[in-house]
């Protein structure tokens, strides 16, 4: 399980969560954000169901071919261990929110700074077990996830729906998680 408010924290060297509990996507346009509460090295974005990272390699979410992630640390995409500029040359810092953009219809991936669209980053996608939401991380850093509308920093693109509404179960009002200071649902990890 995730920490309070949704922070996630590295404690091996390149440690990998998914959102759990949400079907796994494979039509419309889905959107989560990521806080940064650290600055280094992180790859979020998304996995196909057929995804192995290996935390002991240092292989997590972009290094496998089931894989799509944006790692602004160092302004690259990865996927199939495979990167390619991307995010401009500023990079992002701690405080920066992230979003993650997947419009599985198109077979697109995009991401965003602070509500500052970067572009496509891969196309052409299909994933026959659909997407879920993952990330890495190195060990010490740390990133707040959000995916309930509610503690979006950010609203999302036209067209996009916050992950919360590809939760298998709602949860009632009284069972849903109590928003931390800078509001994050507490996501399952995987």
């Amino acid at each position: 399980r995730v920490g309070p408010g949704g922070a996630v924290a590295g404690r091996s060297e390149f440690c990998t969560v998914a959102a759990t509990g949400c079907a796994p996507l494979r039509r419309g346009r889905w959107y989560y954000e990521a806080e940064l509460l650290t600055d280094g090295v992180v790859q979020m974005g998304w996995a196909g169901g057929q995804f192995q990272g290996d935390d002991g390699e240092g292989d997590g979410v972009g290094d496998d071919a089931h894989s799509w992630a944006f790692d602004g640390c160092r302004s690259l995409a990865w996927t199939d261990g495979t990167e390619k500029p991307y995010g401009g040359p500023d990079g992002w810092k701690k405080g920066d929110v992230v979003g993650c953009v997947l419009d599985a219809d198109a077979g697109e991936i995009s991401f965003a700074v602070n509500g500052k669209a970067l572009g496509v980053a891969f196309k052409d996608l299909a994933s026959t077990e659909g997407f879920l939401a993952a990330l890495s991380l190195e060990d010490a850093e740390s990133v707040r996830v959000a995916v309930d509308r509610r503690d979006l920093k950010y609203a999302p693109p036209e067209g996009c729906q916050a992950l919360e509404a590809a939760r298998l179960v709602q949860p009632m009002e009284e069972d849903a998680p109590a928003a931390a200071p800078g509001g994050a649902a507490v996501v399952d990890a995987a």
